[in-house]
C-alpha cells in the first residue's frame, strides 16, 4: 500500500508539471467514484478513456486495477475476486449466464472475453497474456439453404480452472474445459477440453507435452 501511495503522489506531481504522467492518480480518482456505482473493495484503479455500462450488475473484490482504454459491459452477473489487473485495450462483456473471474488473475493488452452466450469463468491465479479472444457464442451455419446470419446462435460454457496460463494470441470458443496447471502456447486455437497439467498448442490444439507424469 505504501508503493501505491508514492506512485499516486509521483504520478499527480509529474502530470500536474509536466503533463506527462501515467495517469495512476486519476485511475484512483475515478475508482473512487465508481465505488459508488457497484459493490467492490478497495482500492479499484480505473484508467483513462475507459467505457462501463451497467455498473449495477458488477461486483468486484480488493485491489482491481483497469488499465487505460478498457471497455467493461454488464448485461449480467459480472464478478471479479481480487488481485486483478487487466491490460490495456482489454473489452470484458457479460451477458445473463455471467462472467466470474476468481481471485490473482491477470489479463494481458487487447484480450477480449465475450460472455454473450453460456457462462464463462475464470479460476485462481490464471495468466492471460496480450490479444487472448474468448467466445461463448457464435453463428450457426448448417443450413446452406438459410442465410448464416439468420440462422440463429450456439451457445457454449467455457471454464478456466485454477494455475493456468494462457499464452498470447489465443482464441478459445465453443464447449471447453481447461484443466488445472495447463499451458496454452501461444497463437493456439481451443475448441475441445484440455486435460489438466498440459502444455496445448497449434490450431487446431493439441497435447505436445504432460507436465505432471
Amino acid at each position: 500500500m505504501g508503493q501505491l501511495v508514492q506512485s499516486v503522489i509521483e504520478d499527480m506531481l509529474v502530470g500536474l508539471f509536466l503533463q506527462s504522467g501515467s495517469g495512476l492518480f486519476s485511475s484512483v480518482v475515478k475508482g473512487f467514484f465508481f465505488k459508488l456505482f457497484i459493490k467492490s473493495g478497495y482500492p479499484v484503479l480505473i484508467g483513462r478513456r475507459s467505457r462501463i455500462v451497467h455498473p449495477s450488475n458488477m461486483a468486484f473484490g480488493h485491489h482491481i486495477w483497469f488499465k487505460d482504454d478498457i471497455s467493461l459491459t454488464a448485461n449480467g452477473p459480472f464478478h471479479i475476486g481480487n488481485d486483478f489487473v487487466a491490460g490495456e485495450g482489454t473489452a470484458l462483456w457479460s451477458d445473463k449466464e455471467g462472467l466470474d473471474i476468481g481471485n490473482d488473475v491477470g489479463l494481458g493488452k487487447h484480450c477480449y472475453i465475450a460472455q454473450l452466450g453460456g457462462k464463462i469463468s475464470i479460476g485462481n491465479h490464471v495468466l492471460i497474456a496480450d490479444s487472448v479472444r474468448m467466445y461463448s457464442l457464435s453463428h450457426r451455419f448448417d443450413d446452406v439453404k438459410t442465410n448464416i446470419i439468420n440462422q440463429g446462435y450456439k451457445e457454449s460454457n467455457i471454464i478456466i480452472e485454477d494455475n493456468v496460463w494462457i499464452g498470447s494470441g489465443v482464441v478459445i470458443y465453443n464447449d471447453v474445459h481447461v484443466g488445472t496447471g495447463s499451458v496454452i502456447g501461444a497463437h493456439t486455437v481451443v475448441n475441445k477440453n484440455v486435460p489438466p497439467y498440459v502444455v496445448f498448442a497449434g490450431n487446431p490444439g493439441k497435447i505436445i507435452k504432460k507436465l505432471r507424469k
